[in-house]
């Protein structure tokens, strides 16, 4: 429902795997809210996720529609991908201060006022010609390493290559003793 968990200071991680639509104000203000896991989420109403300065990670790869203002003030977004999604309206990145790049292979439309107030101009990665504008740039995509200071993903492959790598070597040496 509409600000359901507004200026909630209490939350820090939604899972939600079933939610589907994050109504008007729904999440505005949860100023400590660091994730949102829904792998079904395909619309974000106006404000929804508003004012989350934690909200760092956030599943959008089914979303359809993003109203306005739907991260205005998310500093601690930074790199937002987004698989089905066309058009980014206004002000919905609006003050996202962290905010380096949008992946979108389907943005076909961004309002002139999408990324107004944001440090810096955004990378935006898309199949599709973009008009020019100020406020992002249409580029190829960056590649951040540890985005997520708790989550250390490249770390965990290279780990988990470099156990093979050693299981790998340990079969060929006791081969080699065999063929001796």
């Amino acid at each position: 429902p509409s600000k359901a968990f507004k200026n909630n200071i209490h939350l820090s991680f939604v899972y939600g795997p079933q939610i589907q639509k994050i109504n008007y104000h729904s999440f505005r203000g949860c100023k400590y809210l660091i994730r949102f896991i829904s792998r079904s989420l395909r619309e974000i109403g106006r404000y929804g996720f508003s004012k989350c300065s934690s909200l760092s990670e956030i599943d959008l790869l089914q979303l359809i529609e993003l109203k306005e203002g739907g991260f205005l003030q998310c500093c601690g977004l930074m790199n937002v991908i987004f698989d089905q999604l066309q058009t980014l309206t206004t002000f919905c990145f609006s003050g996202c201060l962290g905010l380096r790049q949008i992946i979108g292979p389907n943005i076909k439309q961004i309002d002139e006022l999408t990324f107004q107030h944001c440090n810096q101009t955004v990378n935006v990665v898309s199949n599709q010609a973009l008009p020019k504008q100020e406020s992002y740039y249409q580029g190829k995509q960056i590649r951040f390493q540890e985005i997520l200071v708790d989550e250390f993903k490249e770390r965990i492959v290279l780990h988990k290559q470099l156990k093979t790598s050693q299981n790998m070597l340990k079969i060929i040496r006791k081969l080699l003793q065999l063929q001796k």
